[in-house]
């Protein structure tokens, strides 16, 4: 006999302000730690952009994550796109870009069932001030 398997629920939490801050607290020391940010010099007006995230019925996160730097005169602006499931946080590899991150975060907001008419926008974006 084979055993039904049955998908989890996800719920979109992107108004959750303290499960949004939990996990791009968790994606920045990740990044800092894998030695690709540095908290002093890349925190100002370092964005995250949040390209969906679910919680299930098990409240595990599932999370498509864009960070940027600002960039400026001296300093290169720096992008990372960072998926995060089952947590474990996963840097997604160079092949991986804006036009990615738009179709597979739409594609998940519609296979879950989100309103994206209803979205507001301003709730996917958190930027960081020193």
């Amino acid at each position: 006999m084979s055993e039904k398997i049955v998908e989890k629920p996800f719920k979109n939490i992107i108004d959750d302000r303290n499960k949004k801050e939990e996990t791009g607290d968790l994606i920045l020391k990740y990044l800092t730690n894998q030695n690709l940010i540095n908290m002093k010099k890349d925190l100002n007006y370092l964005t995250l952009e949040f390209g969906y995230l679910f919680q299930d019925n098990d409240n595990n996160i599932v999370a498509l994550v864009k960070v940027q730097t600002a960039g400026g005169l001296f300093k290169k602006k720096k992008t990372f796109f960072v998926g995060y499931q089952q947590n474990n946080l996963m840097l997604l590899g160079n092949g991986f870009n804006d036009i990615l991150f738009r179709k597979t975060s739409d594609d998940m907001l519609k296979m879950h069932n989100v309103d994206m008419s209803s979205l507001n926008k301003k709730s996917y974006f958190m930027q960081l001030y020193k």
